[in-house]
């Protein structure tokens, strides 16, 4: 079984084989959500770079966020993950009049424990 690895045992003469995958296949969801409704989600295998956020950005979230509530009259909250950070997806954001709001924003007026 190629790219499994696991245990075997033999109990009289019986082979029962419990496997798992060395590198499972990953299936990744992105979505979004706001007060006047939800963007849909895109669903993608792999890891997320850069180029693929943008592109998730253009096809999902820019369009749809643009068309409920206007150009530049929304605000993109996230963490400060390289992806997001990076100077490619920061200059597409501006290109595209999206304001950003990143986790220093949050951990500043909620500090850990306030909403325990």
């Amino acid at each position: 079984m190629e790219g499994w690895k696991g245990k075997m045992w033999i109990k009289k003469s019986q082979q029962h084989y419990i496997g798992t995958m060395a590198h499972p296949p990953k299936v990744q969801v992105w979505g979004a959500i706001g007060l006047d409704g939800t963007i849909s989600i895109s669903v993608f295998q792999g890891n997320l770079d850069s180029t693929s956020f943008i592109a998730i950005l253009k096809e999902s979230l820019v369009k749809e966020a643009d068309k409920i509530y206007g150009k530049g009259n929304w605000v993109l909250a996230q963490d400060n993950d390289p992806k997001h950070t990076s100077r490619i997806t920061q200059n597409f954001l501006e290109s595209e009049q999206v304001y950003c709001i990143n986790n220093n924003y949050f951990i500043d007026r909620f500090p850990p424990m306030a909403f325990s």
